[in-house]
């Protein structure tokens, strides 16, 4: 943050950029040591950070200190420019722009009075963003209110610290997070589920290390390495932070640049950033789906860089830090999630045509028909650049086995309608107080300049319908980037929503301050009284809104649902009892390798407890002979000479058999639960081990679960 600070930016914003920033700096020094096949501690990786931050803070810094030599120079320059006048020392500059672009005037005796660590005022000082006056009731409000919602339905529903979700996605998660911490190798562009240190013949597949959208991964491997924290509390944590601070301050710094001295509608975002249950909630609940909701958490301050960088009475200078810093940013997003890249094309793209627009409309003179005709034509040449560049990349062969994923459509076109409307999604849960904040908000959007947002809801909201209604090429084409997910299309439409709730929820706001006696509206406060109490009965009836023809509300629901996936209970894959029983034979394994099925729970063994289990993952694409002899015929250890030279290469001690009678019927060969499918035809093996053959000796044993160890 100090380093952004030394670059000029404000607090706020430094605060909200600085964890992309981060990110960003992070995954390049982890890919620097992978380059130098150097592997580190995460106490290197935090110091080298500090390190790379420091350097560009003082870099800065000396940059600014020069610059300030030439002060009356660039403060005429700057004037001309803006319009604005020099303020007096120690006053606020205030510009008719969201942002002043005059510098204050810093002697280089006053630079290096304030010693090279000190920080500089900034120079891209706001009438709205760089005033604290504005922050100590608005930033705190954002952040506060996000933090109690996060906590009321993602940590209260936890079973302490450690609990954790058993879906696949969550252990491919946690395989990860374990292997980069215990491997020291933090570069995204090498991750894998085996660590590096485990020879190629105990792993049951080839690794296949390389790319893979793993910051949220190194986030939370910084975690478990600095602070010795478990893998699942280092990612409920670095999930907390996502949604209880990165999140509330970006949509800050969002409604801030978009709504600029509208204060009822930006008071009103602290209460709407968190209105839908779609995002974040929606992306814990199914997958769960971890990275995107994290990405997608950050997608607001790449927004506020993007249309920041557009200021036109901010100096080239300015302008360029932005741009630079939008770019620094979007890296982190790829790096947690690309689809969140083109969720922000969906979202800034009409930004940039509207922008256009008046841009082309006031440089072409003529006549109203003319500057009109000359804003169409540009707005509509930008229009169409956008939909080729996104053909392009539908093309581009690193995007192949994303776009042509396929999602079987789910509901009809007039029903996948009504989900939109209604806020339903793919959750099937209609939030109708929401649903009408966000339809006021479309509607008086193109009563004003913000009619951009509304076209870029509509357009997420037709790429939603599309995908969980329709089948064929537009399908692919609209949502490809999302797998066609509707869960994730659901959540970006949520999220594109928040503005226009704001919009709608400011404005009634505003209207009832308004009504109000004269005498009522005397107190300075008034106006900010009225939005938080209104924002506060709005919200709480969002919460409490009955559901006609459901039996409970979409965050009732989403409380629910999450406090049942967090408990070990009988159905799950990993139960209490069998948790337990992993943590005794880590006590006694040690690093050796153990055999297992991983479809009965023990696969989470590795991330929960480190036992070296040899299936560590439920992906076994291009499975290796080994692994094919051993889990069809490990009961013949003592007499098959293939079985015991497999399990020679492959370096097994112990054979551990865990119980599986939470699957239920499903096909000839296959059954299911809730979290994965089990091909237990090819894993009937472990059911056939005898405990009196005296080539398994039993080791541990509390009745279900059992622990041999091969002789």
């Amino acid at each position: 943050m100090l380093s952004l600070r030394s670059f000029g930016f404000s607090t706020p914003v430094s605060i909200g950029v600085a964890p992309l920033v981060s990110i960003t700096v992070l995954c390049a020094i982890g890919i620097f040591y992978d380059v130098l096949g150097a592997r580190v501690s995460a106490t290197v990786m935090v110091a080298s950070l500090a390190v790379v931050c420091a350097v560009a803070g003082l870099v800065a810094v000396a940059f600014r200190c020069v610059r300030s030599r030439k002060g009356p120079v660039a403060t005429t320059a700057a004037q001309s420019l803006s319009g604005t006048h020099f303020a007096s020392e120690g006053s606020q500059v205030d510009a008719p722009c969201e942002y002043s672009t005059l510098p204050r005037a810093y002697t280089v005796s006053r630079c290096l009075s304030a010693g090279l660590g000190g920080r500089l005022r900034s120079s891209l000082t706001s009438s709205r963003v760089d005033r604290w006056g504005a922050h100590l009731s608005e930033l705190p409000l954002y952040v506060v209110i996000g933090f109690l919602v996060s906590t009321v339905i993602f940590v209260v529903p936890l079973d302490g610290p450690e609990s954790f979700v058993q879906y696949s996605d969550n252990l491919a998660h946690m395989g990860r997070i374990e292997t980069m911490a215990v491997d020291g190798q933090y570069s995204i562009l090498n991750t894998g589920y085996y660590p590096l240190d485990l020879p190629i013949e105990s792993c049951p597949t080839p690794d296949n290390r390389g790319f893979y959208p793993a910051a949220f991964t190194l986030f939370a491997a910084l975690g478990v390495d600095l602070f010795d924290y478990s893998v699942t509390a280092a990612e409920n944590a670095s999930l907390l932070a996502f949604m209880a601070f990165v999140y509330p301050v970006g949509s800050y710094l969002l409604h801030s640049v978009l709504f600029r001295q509208r204060r009822g509608i930006i008071l009103a975002g602290a209460f709407t950033s968190m209105m839908f249950v779609a995002f974040p909630f929606g992306l814990l609940l199914y997958g769960p789906l971890y990275p995107n909701m994290a990405s997608m958490c950050c997608a607001p301050q790449v927004a506020f860089l993007f249309i920041s960088t557009w200021s036109p009475a901010r100096p080239v200078g300015q302008r360029l830090l932005y741009a630079f810093h939008f770019v620094v940013a979007s890296i982190a997003l790829a790096a947690l999630q690309p689809n969140t890249v083109f969720l922000l094309a969906v979202f800034l793209a009409p930004f940039c045509c509207h922008a256009l627009f008046g841009f082309a409309s006031r440089a072409v003179k003529g006549g109203a028909f003319a500057s009109k005709g000359a804003g169409v034509a540009a707005a509509l040449a930008f229009a169409l650049f956008t939909v080729a560049i996104w053909i392009v990349c539908f093309k581009l062969p690193a995007f192949e086995s994303v776009v042509t994923f396929n999602w079987e459509s789910l509901y009809s076109v007039p029903y996948g309608i009504w989900t939109l409307l209604s806020l339903a999604l793919r959750r099937d849960l209609p939030q109708y107080l929401a649903a009408a904040l966000v339809a006021v908000g479309f509607l008086l959007a193109f009563r004003r300049d913000d009619r951009w947002l509304a076209v870029s809801y509509a357009i997420m909201g037709a790429i939603y319908v599309v995908g969980i209604t329709m089948e064929g090429p537009l399908k692919q084409l609209l949502a490809g980037f999302w797998y066609t997910d509707p869960h994730r299309t659901a959540a970006s439409v949520a999220l594109l929503a928040v503005p226009l709730a704001s919009l709608g929820l400011g404005s009634l706001t505003d209207a009832l301050y308004r009504a109000l006696p004269e005498r009522v509206k005397a107190p300075r406060a008034a106006h900010f009284s009225v939005a938080i109490l209104f924002g506060v009965a709005v919200s709480y009836a969002n919460v409490m809104f009955p559901n006609y023809g459901y039996p409970q509300g979409a965050f009732h629901e989403a409380y629910a649902e999450l406090t049942a996936e967090n408990k070990q209970t009988k159905n799950k894959l990993l139960t209490f009892d069998e948790s337990a029983f992993l943590k005794r034979v880590a006590e006694v394994t040690g690093d050796d390798i153990v055999f297992n099925n991983p479809f009965d729970g023990s696969v989470f063994g590795y991330s929960l407890y480190d036992v070296n289990v040899y299936y560590k993952s439920f992906m076994l694409d291009d499975e290796s002979s080994d692994s094919i002899v051993l889990h069809s015929k490990i009961h013949q250890y003592g007499s098959n000479s293939c079985v015991q030279e497999a399990v020679a290469r492959t370096g097994a001690r112990y054979v551990l058999v865990m119980g599986t009678s939470n699957f239920k019927p499903f096909q000839e060969h296959t059954l299911w639960s809730p979290y994965t499918l089990y091909p237990f035809v090819h894993w009937t093996t472990f059911d056939k081990i005898d405990p009196s053959d005296p080539h398994f000796k039993l080791v541990l044993d509390d009745g279900e679960n059992k622990l041999y160890e091969l002789m």
